[in-house]
């Protein structure tokens, strides 16, 4: 927990410096400015693409975000403080954030956008699509759906997908949008968005069950959902590709990849797309 308590107190523009900053042995990054940072399993000929976005409502209402001092903490429960001096408390979407540093550093063969501006119309993810154009990306997983055990599905769904994880605990419900979604309208290929762990998104009451973040955590990093998902393209199950409307702001674990057989250093090369 320790490390997502860091990760909610960083600003949009931190979390990107200290993401700019990172290197792993096994993937490449694309740096597409104001628009996100995609990691890419080296050696692989396709690889789902993890979606988590860095911004926070506490950036887009120009507030803080919160210092430890100002959150209670219970076991595996996170929350504001009445007196806390911020819009929110940013699980949405740092409860993603840490999930998706959790499986790079477990050397998980998923690609991983962390992208800007969500918040405010996938503004990031948009600048983002000509760069993921040119990857061989067979599906989009979001980790940015409150609650514990949702499987949350925008219209560009796919059938194999909701079964995957329908079977591993997931109830289906209806999102509005995310990263996934946009990127999903733009390209054809299926998304879904997995629960986080956070619940009142957007407000001064948000909390976090770690619990759940946990178990998405576990779920992504079992062997053979990472095999599933990296197996072939999922195409979107849709009569209405490119129709779509936006709705922004609101919104079995055995052979677990692992830190010590998927370590990383810091020989990595960097490219960086120049977005138009």
């Amino acid at each position: 927990m320790k490390d997502l308590i860091k990760l909610l107190g960083y600003s949009k523009e931190s979390l990107w410096q200290y993401l700019e900053g990172l290197s792993y042995a096994d993937y490449d990054k694309i740096i597409v400015p104001n628009g996100g940072i995609i990691f890419v399993p080296k050696g692989k000929e396709q690889y789902a693409l993890v979606c988590v976005h860095i911004d926070t409502i506490n950036d887009a209402r120009a507030a803080k975000a919160p210092t430890e001092r100002e959150l209670y903490i219970r076991k595996n429960y996170l929350a504001l403080l009445p007196n806390a001096d911020c819009a929110c408390l940013g699980g949405d979407d740092r409860c993603g954030c840490y999930i998706a540093l959790k499986l790079l550093d477990r050397g998980v063969p998923f690609a991983f956008g962390f992208f800007t501006d969500e918040e405010i119309g996938g503004l990031g993810s948009s600048r983002c699509i000509n760069a993921i154009e040119a990857l061989n990306v067979t599906s989009f997983i979001g980790l940015d759906r409150r609650g514990s055990n949702e499987l949350a599905l925008y219209g560009w769904d796919n059938e194999e997908l909701i079964c995957l994880f329908e079977a591993m605990g997931y109830n289906t419900a209806f999102g509005s949008f995310t990263d996934a979604s946009n990127l999903a309208g733009a390209l054809g290929i299926a998304c879904v968005n997995l629960s986080i762990g956070y619940q009142h998104e957007h407000t001064h009451s948000e909390f976090i069950d770690f619990t759940a973040t946990l178990n998405t955590l576990k779920t992504l990093s079992t062997r053979r959902i990472i095999e599933f998902l990296n197996s072939k393209e999922f195409l979107a199950e849709c009569d209405t590709m490119g129709v779509y409307d936006y709705y922004y702001g609101d919104d079995y674990y055995r052979d677990e990849y692992g830190c010590d057989e998927y370590g990383y250093d810091d020989a990595r090369g960097v490219m960086y797309y120049d977005y138009k």
